[in-house]
């Protein structure tokens, strides 16, 4: 699927780069094929407009016929022809000529010209069997025609379409090069992301699996055994209730990452007081430090500020706390820290204990990882808290590292951006 993304991606992209690259092609070609056209025109014009003034003044003969008009057009190929109905002579680029002094070939050239300028019903155009353009005006006797080869024009464009070739192929080259870049840089999001639900997907069967099964296999029991009562089969009915406890927690929390992955839970935020939420967050842990003989330190700042959803911050300390109570070791200690430091916010919570080995350090808040898998069931989790750690405060354009050693604990520490109380 990802394959087919990307070639879809690529082949869109070098085709709306044809259409842009096609379209500026054919717009340079039709503008200088207009250009050439109308210098053309203009340059048989001002020919004949000198041819002209040049015959009113007598200088007609004897090769004398506007040079400077000539030198300003030398990339073009003309020539003139003038007609005289009367004398049956042509005036060819000035020169006088008798039509008995031209032979058979170029006087049937000469006057299969003037008969298609004379038949035709514009004063100006193509003569496509010779490839010259022409340009007649009527004179007293006859026509004044200038006559240009299209050679210079296609010479030209023809130029022009193989700048095109060369220009074109080497841009689709490398906007095909880039495409496949950009492909692989835009698809990477969705091939992580369809990894990940791929990876979601069977870890949550695979943590699934447990529960179902102890809950099929006390149903069974208790299937097997219809005559006693309640009383008598309790242990099966809480060993069923505890794994749908355990379920219902593992949904919710597949549920949250899904809406907080498409954006769906976007909450209110508000400037909320963190000292406050703290300390109402580790009352409840007060007791079971005690129960389990834990100590617990806390070292909170008063009247510290940050924007945030409550009830979002509350479940970010409670993991937090909870997993470092989980993980500590026998008789361990677990510190709660807020603090500040110029603009920022620390939130911080330290428990002794086996550190976490260094090379799972940058998996710790990828979703159903655990860095002691052979942990009872009873005492870790499905591996899902530290990812929704992340997302919250990802959500609160805050940030979370984690920091352990076997001499110096394990600390996992958020930084939020510090606010005044309104």
């Amino acid at each position: 699927m990802i394959r087919k993304l990307k070639a879809k991606f690529i082949i869109t992209n070098m085709l709306l780069i044809s259409i842009v690259l096609i379209a500026a092609f054919s717009f340079v070609f039709y503008s200088t094929s207009n250009y050439l056209e109308n210098e053309s025109i203009t340059a048989m014009k001002s020919i004949s407009s000198h041819l002209s003034d040049a015959k009113k003044n007598n200088s007609i003969f004897g090769n004398n016929i506007m040079p400077d008009e000539k030198d300003e057009y030398s990339y073009f190929k003309t020539f003139t022809i003038e007609t005289n109905n009367y004398s049956k002579t042509f005036i060819i680029d000035g020169y006088e000529v008798a039509a008995e002094d031209i032979n058979d070939q170029d006087n049937d050239y000469l006057n299969k010209l003037i008969n298609a300028v004379y038949t035709s019903e514009n004063d100006e155009g193509i003569l496509e069997e010779y490839n010259l353009r022409y340009y007649a005006v009527d004179s007293m006797f006859g026509k004044c025609m200038v006559f240009l080869d299209k050679e210079y024009e296609d010479t030209t464009l023809s130029r022009l379409i193989l700048t095109f070739v060369i220009v074109g192929t080497g841009a689709l080259t490398a906007f095909l090069f880039i495409s496949v870049i950009i492909a692989r840089i835009a698809v990477a999001p969705v091939e992580k992301s369809m990894k990940q639900q791929m990876q979601l997907v069977a870890d949550a069967s695979h943590e699934l699996k447990t529960p179902i099964t102890v809950i099929s296999a006390n149903a069974d029991i208790l299937l097997s055994n219809k005559d006693s009562s309640i009383c008598e089969q309790v242990k099966w009915v809480e060993y069923i209730k505890t794994e749908s406890t355990r379920m219902t927690e593992l949904v919710n929390n597949m549920l949250f990452l899904a809406k907080t992955d498409e954006n769906k839970n976007v909450e209110a935020q508000y400037i909320i007081n963190l000292s406050d939420i703290v300390n109402s967050c580790i009352l409840p842990f007060e007791s079971i430090c005690y129960e389990k003989k834990k100590g617990l330190n806390i070292v909170i700042a008063p009247d510290v500020y940050i924007k945030g959803n409550e009830n979002s911050i509350k479940q970010l300390i409670i993991i937090l706390v909870d997993n470092a109570f989980k993980y500590s070791d026998e008789n361990g200690r677990i510190k709660v820290i807020v603090t500040t430091e110029q603009d920022k916010v620390l939130l911080s919570v330290w428990n002794t204990g086996n550190p976490i080995p260094e090379n799972q350090l940058p998996h710790i808040f990828e979703r159903f990882f655990k860095v002691d898998k052979s942990r009872s069931r009873t005492e870790g989790g499905y591996g899902l808290g530290l990812s929704i750690a992340k997302n919250i405060t990802d959500s609160h354009n805050a940030k979370i590292f984690v920091q352990s050693s076997e001499h110096n604990g394990t600390m996992f520490t958020c930084v939020f951006k510090k606010q005044k109380n309104i």
